[in-house]
């Protein structure tokens, strides 16, 4: 049974809990989490918006919206459903909302906000290595080479393999852009087509309590 099946079937179990329990916030999130495992991402909105009735105040649950609009193809609800997240993330001053927007901004190609959110992340916990890997992606792909690596090594240094990793691999297409340079004299920036491969991901139903 392949591992998505398998979350799925947790994620129905957890909806049969909650609603045995009289739950509705619980049961509503549970029940969105099986939708969008199951990529049925019109009931995921539903069963969201019913959670955010519930208790408006959880910057999770906006954070999960805008991931079932985004992966909907609904990209400006998505947009939409941030802008409403992220005063409450300033508000709440929490590290981990602020990881959660700044990875929901990448996963839209916004790192105009992904940046600042991400700052704000290592500014309140400067020891979260995974906030300063992310830093560095948003950074390199927004055209910030020195800033990038500078994220990059903070990460390293924090104990991150990845940031290792996404150094080396900037250095490579550096290295490259100068030999083409050099050989046919015209630049360019590197073609990258995974972006978000370089950022660690938080997938919907993410704990907001979790620390890190």
């Amino acid at each position: 049974m392949k591992i998505r099946q398998i979350a799925v079937l947790v994620s129905i179990a957890l909806c049969i809990l909650f609603a045995s329990f009289g739950d509705a916030q619980a049961y509503s999130v549970a029940r969105a989490n099986s939708y969008i495992l199951a990529k049925q991402y019109g009931p995921a909105v539903d069963a969201i918006k019913k959670a955010i009735a519930i208790n408006p105040n959880q910057p999770t649950y906006y954070n999960n919206l805008a991931v079932a609009y985004s992966d909907g193809g609904a990209f400006k609800s998505a947009m939409a459903t941030l802008d409403i997240e992220k005063p409450l993330a300033q508000r709440l001053n929490n590290v981990n909302v602020w990881y959660t927007l700044g990875n929901a901004y990448v996963k839209l190609g916004d790192l105009n906000n992904a940046i600042p959110a991400y700052k704000t992340v290592v500014q309140m916990k400067p020891s979260f290595a995974q906030g300063w890997t992310n830093l560095g992606a948003a950074l390199q792909f927004n055209g910030d080479v020195t800033g990038a690596k500078a994220a990059y090594q903070r990460g390293q240094s924090l104990g991150d393999p990845l940031a290792g990793k996404n150094e080396a691999q900037l250095e490579a297409q550096l290295r490259q852009q100068a030999q083409a340079q050099h050989q046919v004299r015209v630049g360019g920036n590197p073609n990258v087509s995974h972006m978000y491969d370089y950022y660690h991901d938080v997938q919907a139903g993410v704990d907001p309590g979790r620390q890190y």
